[in-house]
């Protein structure tokens, strides 16, 4: 039992941070053990279960913790890695009070221990176990239906492949306002090149250059924003970074690059929005987060990160989506790793690939 993300209060060490606290007690604590247990005992069989509180979501409860969501990567793709472990998170809510309601609890967590492998993700709720699931759903519509024609539109990566596709649907509707963030030159040649483009399908286009993983930058590309359009009505969040490799070879280091973009991306978002929120927000996650491929820990939890603040829906971010993408046809960064990118990202730092 890992039992380290059940916590209170805010708590953490001098020189650390909250977030930083609750990302070492859980992702990285995750990752290290694993690869304790593969250096240690590789042929030991293993059922790791990882406990947390407050970061999923069963019904409308409140889960105000969701970097605590990022366990799921070493969960999810420790068994794919390492044949002889089993791994699972399980969500609950402490109790208030004492006595016989942290009792059950308790009675909850050893029936948990006990219990044969099941779903990677289940939670606790009232003595009532329940498992995650997957089930077909119909969409009620093409999903660029919910943008409104002429909204203005702050789109993170969007310099990047699958960001360049977004950016031009969004100018053949006509009246499009688009604000795209580079960490690049936003006087290099293929961005110029890019905003031409978009400005002959009608668009009015607004280049900034901004650390997407930066509140400074964010407050500021915000403000531009509003400055140039009056306002900003939908958010499109497509900044990543993957580099793949086994949780055995995963520095930390590497595995926080992979998870900046997306968590750190995301918190300077909602601090930049919060005076005025926009009307929706849709971050841009992975079918990797479900899949859990070999070699793609901290990705998995990245997205597992961005799939928790949707459901927890804050309120700087408006209607929030996690839209779930698999590999894109002709561009973005699942498809450069598979040699399929044809539409190339442009103006990312060399050796910083990005979509």
């Amino acid at each position: 039992l890992h039992l380290w993300s059940v916590t209170q209060g805010a708590q953490f060490r001098a020189g650390s941070s909250l977030l930083n606290s609750q990302l070492e007690r859980g992702f990285f604590g995750l990752l290290h053990l694993a690869q304790a247990i593969g250096a240690e005992i590789p042929d030991a069989a293993l059922e790791v279960i990882a406990v947390c509180n407050d970061a999923l979501r069963v019904a409308d409860e409140p889960a105000p913790v969701p970097e605590k969501a990022t366990a799921a990567g070493p969960i999810r793709v420790m068994p794919h890695e390492m044949p002889n472990v089993a791994a699972r998170l399980v969500d609950i809510r402490i109790p208030e009070g004492r006595g016989k309601n942290l009792d059950a609890l308790a009675a909850n967590l050893l029936e948990e221990a006990l219990a044969p492998s099941g779903a990677a993700i289940a939670a606790w709720r009232d003595g009532r176990r329940f498992e995650q699931g997957l089930e077909r759903v119909a969409l009620a519509d093409d999903g660029m239906a919910a943008i409104p024609q002429g909204a203005a539109c702050l789109i993170t990566g969007g310099f990047g492949g699958i960001g360049q596709v977004i950016a031009r649907e969004l100018a053949q509707r006509g009246g499009a306002k688009l604000a795209l963030t580079t960490r690049g030159r936003v006087d290099a040649p293929g961005v110029l090149a890019s905003i031409r483009q978009l400005e002959a399908m009608g668009a009015e286009v607004l280049a900034l250059r901004a650390d997407v993983t930066s509140p400074e930058d964010m407050a500021r590309a915000v403000a531009d924003v509003r400055a140039r359009f009056g306002n900003v009505d939908v958010v499109l969040h497509a900044a990543g970074v993957i580099r793949d490799s086994l949780i055995a070879a995963k520095t930390d280091d590497d595995a926080w690059d992979v998870l900046a973009p997306k968590l750190l991306g995301t918190r300077a978002l909602i601090q930049a929005l919060a005076d005025h929120p926009v009307k929706l927000t849709v971050l841009f996650a992975s079918t990797s987060s479900v899949i859990a491929p070999a070699g793609q820990a901290d990705y998995v939890a990245a997205n597992e990160y961005l799939n928790a603040v949707a459901r927890s829906a804050p309120a700087a971010l408006g209607r929030v989506v996690a839209v779930n993408w698999g590999v894109w046809a002709d561009a973005g960064m699942a498809a450069r790793a598979m040699g399929l990118d044809t539409a190339s990202a442009i103006a990312a730092p060399e050796g910083r690939p990005r979509s």
